[in-house]
C-alpha cells in the first residue's frame, strides 16, 4: 500500500540519515578494533589533530591512564566497538532496503519499517548506554590533582562522549525518527486491515420473497369453477348447444341475423358501378 507524499519523504530521509551514521560509527568502530588488535607506534604530535589523536589512543585504547577508577577500560571500550561496528552494518543494510522500498512502493515497506525503527531504537539505548558509562568515568577526571592530566582526561573524555551520544542533537533525531517510523508501520497494518474489511463482502444481496403466513392447502370444489372448455373443441360451452332444441334456435338466430344484413347492404348494381336511370 502506498504511503502518503509526507510519510515518503520522511521515510526516505530517516533512511538516509541511517546509511549515513551506519557508514561513519562503521568505519570509526572498526579503526579501534584494528588499533586494539595492532598497537602502533606513534611518534611526537605536530599537529591538534593528531595530538588527539594520541590522546583518544592512549585512553580508550592503549590504558596508559592512571586512574583505576574508570569503568570504560580498554577492553570493554573494545566490545562496545564490536557492538557498534555489527550494529551499523545492519543499520546500513536496512536503511537502503528502506529507501528502495519507500522510493518504489514495495509490498515489504510494512516489515522494512518496522525493522528499522526497532533496530534505531537499539542503537539510540546503547549510544545511551555508554554515554552515561563515560558520563560517570568523566566525572572522575579530577581525582588527580596534576592539571595536565586533568585537562587531558576532560578532552578525552569529552570527545568520546560527544561522538557516542552523536553529537546530542542526532541522538534526538533519531530516537523521534524511529517512533515516527514505527507508528506509520502500525498505520500501515490498520490502513491493510481496513481496506480488506471493505471489500471483503463482495457479494451482491438477494431479495428474499417472504412465504405466505397461511400455508394450508385450498380445496376448490369444481362447482365454483366454471369449464369454459369442452373436452373436443376450443369453444366456450355456453355458446356450444348440447341438444337439438337448441341447435334449431341457434341456427334461427343465425339466419335472422344474415337477413338484416343483406336489407342494410347496398344494391349490387351500384356496387359494380352502373348508372342509375330514371
Amino acid at each position: 500500500m502506498e504511503l502518503p507524499a509526507n510519510k515518503r519523504i520522511l521515510g526516505r530521509t530517516a533512511a538516509c540519515l541511517g546509511v549515513v551514521q551506519g557508514l561513519a560509527w562503521a568505519a570509526m568502530s572498526l579503526a579501534a578494533i584494528i588499533l586494539y588488535k595492532w598497537s602502533p607506534t606513534f611518534d611526537t604530535a605536530t599537529t591538534y589533530t593528531r595530538e588527539i589523536g594520541l590522546l583518544l589512543y592512549l585512553v580508550f585504547i592503549q590504558d596508559t591512564s592512571p586512574n583505576t577508577n574508570f569503568v570504560i577500560r580498554p577492553l570493554d571500550f573494545t566490545i562496545f566497538m564490536w557492538i557498534y561496528f555489527i550494529m551499523s552494518v545492519g543499520w546500513v543494510a536496512l536503511s537502503l532496503d528502506q529507501f528502495v522500498a519507500i522510493h518504489y512502493n514495495k509490498r515489504r515497506q510494512k516489515p522494512i519499517i518496522l525493522m528499522w525503527s526497532i533496530l534505531t531504537l537499539i542503537v539510540s539505548l546503547i549510544d545511551l548506554i555508554f554515554t552515561c558509562l563515560l558520563v560517570r568515568d568523566y566525572s572522575t577526571c579530577n581525582e588527580y590533582s596534576e592539571d595536565t592530566y586533568n585537562y587531558s582526561c576532560y578532552l578525552a573524555f569529552g570527545i568520546a562522549m560527544t561522538l557516542a551520544a552523536r553529537g546530542y542533537t542526532l541522538w534526538l533525531v533519531n530516537v523521534i525518527f524511529s517512533f515516527y517510523m514505527l507508528r506509520t508501520a502500525v498505520n500501515i497494518e490498520k490502513r491493510k486491515d481496513k481496506f480488506a474489511n471493505l471489500f471483503s463482502d463482495h457479494s451482491i444481496p438477494r431479495v428474499t420473497i417472504p412465504k405466505p403466513n397461511n400455508t394450508a392447502p385450498i380445496h376448490r370444489s369444481e362447482e365454483l369453477e366454471p369449464n369454459f372448455l369442452n373436452h373436443d373443441n376450443s369453444f366456450p360451452s355456453f355458446l356450444y348447444p348440447t341438444d337439438k332444441l337448441d341447435q334449431e334456435d341457434t341456427l334461427r338466430s343465425f339466419q335472422s341475423r344474415s337477413d338484416r344484413s343483406n336489407e342494410n347492404r347496398a344494391p349490387s348494381f351500384l356496387s359494380r358501378g352502373e348508372k342509375f336511370s330514371y
